[in-house]
């Protein structure tokens, strides 16, 4: 088993560090917080292939939703979400999580809000991506 001692998950026969949990402050006038409590308004809710909400959601439609909320305009697309902000390495909580072909918000703690797959309902649950890009969204 290899460990990091940063990581309280143990995925398979690897305990690894997917997620940093940063313990200071969102940078100033970061909307991050505000997408993230919005994406926390839809916890319940139903995957729908290709659905932005307000019923239903895909993975980048529940990302589009947030930021759209609060007055962000982003893509629909998981690929186009990797370069819709800059890239960090130490997420806060709103930030967007990217792995090829999904992204989740990060919700703080090592854990993401994710509209995940079809028979599935927009959730909480610890971070699961390997080699996954953080993403801000710029003010």
């Amino acid at each position: 088993i290899k460990i990091d001692p940063w990581n309280p998950y143990i995925h398979g026969n690897t305990i690894t560090r997917w997620a940093y949990d940063n313990t200071q402050p969102p940078p100033r006038g970061y909307p991050g917080q505000e997408a993230l409590e919005v994406a926390e308004d839809q916890i319940g809710k139903p995957y729908i292939y290709g659905a932005a909400g307000p019923t239903g959601y895909d993975c980048s439609g529940l990302i589009t939703y947030a930021y759209r909320a609060i007055g962000k305009k982003l893509p629909h697309y998981s690929g186009a979400l990797r370069y819709a902000g800059h890239r960090v390495t130490r997420p806060h909580a709103g930030d967007i999580v990217f792995s090829i072909g999904h992204v989740s918000l990060y919700a703080g703690q090592g854990r993401v809000i994710e509209a995940a797959r079809p028979g599935t309902n927009v959730r909480r649950v610890p971070m699961w991506q390997r080699n996954a890009v953080y993403i801000r969204i710029s003010a």
